[in-house]
């Protein structure tokens, strides 16, 4: 996630992204495939099903005044 110091933004962005499908080859992995990732992300698509690229989401840092500052030890995804 980034974390937007500009003051003008005001609300979350996000980016849409591409997933990757990986095939080993011996001991090395190699690109197999790609498709693009850029679902439309609404408040109710987030309510109902919450597809999102997490990676690509970025929010104002003061939102943090109000939730607490980031915590590390938190797993990915």
């Amino acid at each position: 996630m980034y974390l937007l110091d500009d003051d003008r933004q005001e609300d979350p962005a996000h980016l849409g992204g591409w997933l990757v499908a990986e095939e080993q080859e011996g001991s090395e992995w190699a690109e197999g495939g790609r498709c693009s990732f850029d679902p439309l992300v609404t408040p109710e698509s987030l309510r109902s099903d919450n597809i999102l690229l997490t990676s690509g989401v970025a929010y104002p840092r003061a939102l943090h005044d109000d939730l607490e500052p980031f915590d590390a030890r938190m797993g990915n995804y």
